[in-house]
């Protein structure tokens, strides 16, 4: 219970601030013994979580190393072809995140610190609940239950690889307690506290985490408007719930400004990302937000998390006898506060059903933000927080509020429940050769197991409830619930196996010399932090822990797995998907080396498809003889255009000149039919073009022989070094072409950009500001680029153009990035929906890229202003609230 400070003796106040400050203490350090297997000081013992755990690291690591030189690096210029940091990284400004900086180890961020952080996000997180039970009145005893259950609950436990969720999550119980105060009239200051800690919870990295505390917050004022209109009218509605909740999301949003800056600007002028709407559409939107749907099934892991042992997402636990003490508050305890939470628990059990109600597309529909997301099973965060909070509820009642029939009643029902549990133990062990296959599990001993804890836990509340009613004091039996508690969460569910990947004893953050080595030696042959990127064949090792990438500067266009893979733009996965489909994707990446495993360094094509004045173009070995050139044209979708309307050409080029050019028409050449096309006499050539000439109709092309010869277009690779080949078709990181293509419609351009020419021809999904349909086949760039500068956010380029045309870059047209053309600004067009290009006419011409983002610079001093606001707003509060007293 809470007692005031005026009350009772010194020694009375003493007894009451040991006690409080031991249940803090309990909740703080029990999470670090509940890990202590991934704190152990000798190495040999250690446990280390890896995968998930390091997956964003590197790139942090990477961050904080150049803000440690004095350098703010909001560009990722080596995640596949570019990304802002704070795309995926949305804890980079996290205050507390900033103290990475003094903890790098040679650059790198080790496991062993980081698993240090993670424990105390978990005990801030267990502080939290505690405070929250005392702020709520439940006393000291319930107080320690919520701050345990908190700190080493199942889904906390069990998200342990996926840090930035406990970072996220662990503010929720700071947000209720200062929205409780503002409740309680303590003025809107709490309620822009409460701000202050839904924002940190934005920026503890998981947005979908916080988007659950957000709607866990807006519940709690939704339900207390209801209230309090429903005592006192609309004054107290508004006092008391609409405007806490109006001040808390206006300090929230200033706490979180300067990720939220970037956010909105992205939103205004990002490429499209691959999870977004626009990308995302009918089924495949259906199909994304019911993944990780949870079902009836889950609830069994809140009795049996080590047993049922599947995704980490599936892991549900608060301890037995706090599960049973929240039921209890189910059952006899009445209050507007436990209602709420009543309403929270059960919020928490429809949401994560996802796709398996129908309210799951009924909530798309209606509840903003709620589509964003996948792994609806997640919404189990909102049922643990409130589990927690019943579970005070329900030791307080049991201890100061229960009545003897209430008592009687619970009495006969554990004792009930204790008997089926001894039944079904003497039934496993009077058959021997039971194995419970039928459960899914191998042998009898783990059901048995189970089934001892849950009777020892039933039996330690029949016994609780039996001294109660006996008329024992509170404080015997708060001791021995606690102390069970704090066995059961600290040391009966010890996370040793989490998220279905078992942890492991070598520490996956290690320096390894030999890795950095050949990986800075790929980045000197690729060319530096200017030169191209590397090709490497995908497999498992491409997630984790990518940190020699990022201390060599290696340009690795391989998505990196992981999280960081739904972040990357739609139009890259567009060409990532059927990375075999063109031969001349390496050079649309900037590929220098291309691993010889590699499928890409296998592919070919020998069917084209044309539209919007595309071009696609089969490179000769040499200049050979030509005679003749046969092919099969045909219209892949009817009625795009008239009978005889030229709809593409065909030409055979020798160095850069286009030596004979043939029209296809629709209806003639274009027939389905096998063509043959004369050559002139004694005609030569090195390559063969294939030019649209319509802007919507979509060409076909198959068949093309040479003289008889079958041609197909293959990458250009050279040998190089061990295990590398050499992309002598290599563009460089910028090229120039003056021929643009314009292909709106989705399936039309999928099968232009399989068959594009990227050396000659450069494609938009809309058309760009002056283009203008070329006439004729680009039998060659039409310029040439020269690198003066390439820094990760500064490049300088000088272009030479024979006519107008595009320089094209090799990188992501975020919206942080700035064109100057000669000095003066440029517009940014994406090209292929994505990849930033700049028109560029002709003659010889200086263009030079920045990426900076000055509003997020600018507001990256709005939370300490808000900080230092709120607490000189409590000094002078406190000081006024002093001299009225005084007075």
């Amino acid at each position: 219970m809470i007692y005031s400070q005026g009350s009772g003796s010194w020694r009375d106040r003493s007894g009451v601030l040991a006690w409080t400050l031991a249940g803090a203490a309990l909740v703080v350090t029990l999470p670090w013994l509940q890990r202590w297997y991934y704190l152990w000081p000798e190495m040999d013992y250690r446990l280390f979580w890896g995968w998930d755990f390091l997956e964003l690291t590197a790139q942090r690591a990477y961050f904080y190393r150049e803000l440690a030189q004095g350098k703010l690096a909001l560009w990722d210029p080596l995640m596949s072809m570019g990304v802002p940091f704070m795309e995926y990284l949305f804890d980079l400004f996290n205050p507390l995140s900033l103290l990475n900086v003094f903890f790098l180890e040679e650059g790198l961020l080790r496991s062993a610190y980081l698993q240090k952080v993670l424990t105390a996000y978990c005990s801030l997180a267990g502080l939290g609940a505690f405070l929250l039970g005392l702020q709520l009145g439940l006393g000291r005893a319930a107080a320690t239950v919520m701050g345990v259950v908190m700190g080493c609950m199942g889904v906390v436990t069990a998200h342990s690889e996926h840090s930035m969720m406990i970072q996220s999550f662990c503010w929720a119980p700071l947000v209720l307690l200062c929205l409780h105060r503002a409740r309680q009239g303590h003025g809107l200051l709490n309620a822009a506290w409460a701000g202050v800690f839904l924002g940190w919870s934005f920026m503890g990295g998981m947005p979908q985490v916080f988007y659950y505390v957000g709607v866990g917050a807006s519940l709690y004022c939704l339900y207390v408007t209801l209230g309090e209109y429903n005592r006192g009218g609309w004054r107290p509605a508004w006092r008391l719930g609409v405007a806490p909740y109006l001040v808390m999301g206006l300090a929230a949003m200033i706490w979180a400004l300067p990720s939220l800056i970037h956010l909105a600007a992205a939103a205004l002028g990002d490429p499209l990302g691959v999870h977004e709407h626009g990308a995302l559409v009918g089924f495949q939107r259906r199909d994304f937000l019911a993944q990780g749907s949870g079902d009836w099934w889950i609830l069994a892991h809140f009795l049996a998390p080590k047993l049922i042992m599947g995704h980490a997402e599936n892991t549900a636990y608060v301890g037995i006898i706090p599960l049973g003490l929240a039921l209890m508050a189910v059952a006899w305890v009445r209050g507007s506060e436990t209602g709420f939470y009543k309403l929270l628990g059960l919020a928490g059990i429809i949401l994560m059903m996802g796709a398996n109600l129908g309210l799951h597309k009924v909530l798309c529909a209606l509840l903003p933000g709620y589509d964003l997301f996948r792994e609806t099973v997640r919404w189990m965060f909102l049922l643990h927080l409130a589990l927690l909070v019943l579970a005070g509820y329900g030791l307080h009642w049991l201890l100061y509020r229960s009545q003897a029939p209430e008592l009687t009643t619970l009495r006969r029902f554990l004792a009930a429940l204790a008997g089926i549990l001894v039944a079904l133990l003497l039934a496993i062990m009077a058959v021997e050769a039971l194995h419970a296959d039928w459960f899914g599990f191998d042998q009898s001993f783990p059901m048995a197991s189970l089934l001892t804890w849950l009777l020892f836990c039933v039996g330690a509340l029949w016994w609780a409830v039996l001294r109660r009613a006996q008329g024992a004091r509170p404080r015997l039996v708060a001791l021995f619930l606690v102390a069970m508690v704090a066995l059961d969460l600290g040391f009966y569910y010890l996370p040793k196996y989490v998220a279905g990947d078992p942890s492991s004893h070598h520490d996956p953050s290690k320096p390894r010399p030999h890795l950095e080595a050949s990986y800075a030696r790929l980045a000197g042959l690729a060319g530096g932090r200017d030169g191209g990127r590397v090709l490497a064949q995908r497999t498992g090792g491409a997630l984790g822990y990518q940190y020699p990438i990022y201390l060599s500067h290696l340009n690795f266009i391989n998505p990196p797995g992981g999280y960081m893979d739904r972040r990357l733009p739609l139009g890259f996965w567009q060409t990532w998907w059927k990375a075999e489909a063109n031969p001349r994707y390496p050079q649309l990446w900037a590929v220098k080396l291309v691993d010889a495993k590699s499928p890409v360094a296998q592919a070919s094509r020998d069917d084209w498809s044309l539209c919007g004045y595309s071009q696609s173009a089969v490179r000769l070995d040499a200049p050979v003889p030509v005679k003749e050139l046969s092919l099969r044209a045909s219209a892949l979708l009817p009625g795009q255009a008239r009978p005889d309307e030229l709809v593409a050409r065909v030409a055979l080029v020798r160095q850069g000149r286009v030596i004979v050019q043939w029209p296809l028409r629709q209806g003639r050449e274009v027939n389905g039919q096998v063509i043959a096309l004369q050559a002139p006499p004694e005609a030569q050539a090195d390559a063969v073009l294939l030019a649209s000439s319509h802007p919507i109709a979509l060409v076909g092309i198959k068949e093309l022989r040479l003289d008889g010869r079958p041609l197909a277009d293959r990458p250009w690779l050279a040998p190089g070094p061990p295990g590398y080949l050499v992309n002598r078709a290599y563009l460089g990181r910028a090229w120039f072409v003056s021929r643009a293509a314009v292909v709106k419609p989705d399936w039309e351009y999928e099968h232009v950009l399989t068959s594009i020419d990227p050396s000659r021809t450069v494609v938009f999904r809309a058309p760009p500001p002056k283009w203008q349909a070329p006439q004729a086949p680009a039998p060659d760039a039409g310029g040439t680029v020269k690198t003066l500068s390439w820094q990760d956010q500064d490049i300088s380029l000088e272009v030479t153009a024979q006519r107008p045309g595009w320089l094209v870059l090799s990188q992501s047209a975020h919206h942080g990035w700035r064109a100057t053309l000669d000095g003066k600004p440029a517009p940014i067009a994406m090209a292929y929906g994505f990849m930033a290009a700049v028109a560029v006419p002709p003659g010889k011409h200086t263009v030079r890229l920045v990426y900076s983002e000055p509003w997020v610079k600018a507001s990256l001093g709005a939370p300490p202003l808000l900080l230092l606001l709120l607490v000189g707003a409590w000094f002078w509060i406190r000081r006024r609230h002093r001299r009225r007293s005084a007075a």
